[in-house]
């Protein structure tokens, strides 16, 4: 979580990272690809030691379920940074459902 409490720290300079990020030009993409690569391989690291434990299945393949887990992590923090989501809802309790948060959106 210490990633997302950075970005909660700075709402508006988060904004703006998950806002330009993906539209980084061609000199900044290779930046943003390799970050994004090393942070997939790292994830998938931590994800291959979960199997060598017996805490994760070890047939699931590990790079597929880092890029899921990473971008459920983008659309959560896109969330959070646009007050879609409050941060303890997040993390204290269950997020919630799909049905909820359209009856939350429009009171």
């Amino acid at each position: 979580m210490h990633v997302t409490d950075h970005h909660r720290a700075d709402p508006r300079l988060a904004r703006s990272l998950f806002k330009e990020l993906p539209f980084a030009s061609d000199s900044g993409r290779v930046g943003v690809e390799e970050f994004t690569d090393g942070f997939l391989s790292g994830l998938s690291s931590v994800l291959s030691a979960a199997s060598a434990n017996g805490k994760l299945d070890a047939d699931v393949p590990k790079m597929m379920l880092a890029h899921s887990l990473y971008a459920q992590w983008q659309v959560l923090m896109r969330r959070l940074v646009t007050d879609r989501l409050d941060y303890d809802d997040m993390v204290l309790h269950d997020l919630p459902n799909s049905r909820e948060r359209s009856s939350s959106c429009t009171q």
